[in-house]
């Protein structure tokens, strides 16, 4: 492509770091969950009226899973090492 470079390669990735800190701390709770604490997502899926409710069920408690807590931390510390955010 005529005017790309790895500069701008470089560019456009470090300036979509937060976009991908956002989707992590939404998908990180459903990956880093123990198979013991999962639901069941066909029950989860007819019982829950709305989706909402659903999401909220599924990614358990605040403070559940402590990996899942010091992930999200060292991804936003790492951003701000970074000057990202």
């Amino acid at each position: 492509m005529e005017g790309f470079s790895s500069a701008e390669l470089k560019r456009r990735f470090h300036r979509s770091k937060p976009y991908g800190l956002l989707i992590a701390t939404i998908v990180i709770p459903f990956i880093l969950r123990s198979a013991d604490d999962q639901e069941d997502w066909d029950k989860l899926a007819t019982d829950a009226k709305d989706l909402p409710e659903l999401l909220t069920a599924m990614q358990g408690k605040p403070g559940d899973n402590e990996l899942i807590s010091k992930r999200i931390v060292s991804m936003a510390q790492e951003l701000f090492e970074q000057g990202v955010i």
